[in-house]
């Protein structure tokens, strides 16, 4: 038996599920944001934005969320 390993109630489990379904929701709810922004820009401008571009400045953004978060 290891004595580190814990068990969690089924409440437990559904808690951390949620928390996960809503972190996922709201990566999914900025990334769209962000695109669509990016998108009017483009057509605002005329220039194209790289996919590449636009998948990085999304990866920043959230890591720096994630980093604003922890801090609180």
């Amino acid at each position: 038996m290891n004595p580190r390993a814990a068990l969690l109630s089924n409440y437990e489990v559904l808690q951390l599920l949620r928390e996960l379904e809503a972190d996922h929701i709201a990566r999914t709810r900025i990334a769209q944001r962000l695109k669509k922004e990016e998108e009017d820009a483009a057509a605002a401008t005329g220039h194209p934005v790289s996919e590449n571009l636009r998948t990085i400045e999304v990866e920043v953004r959230l890591v720096s969320c994630y980093q604003c978060k922890r801090l609180f």
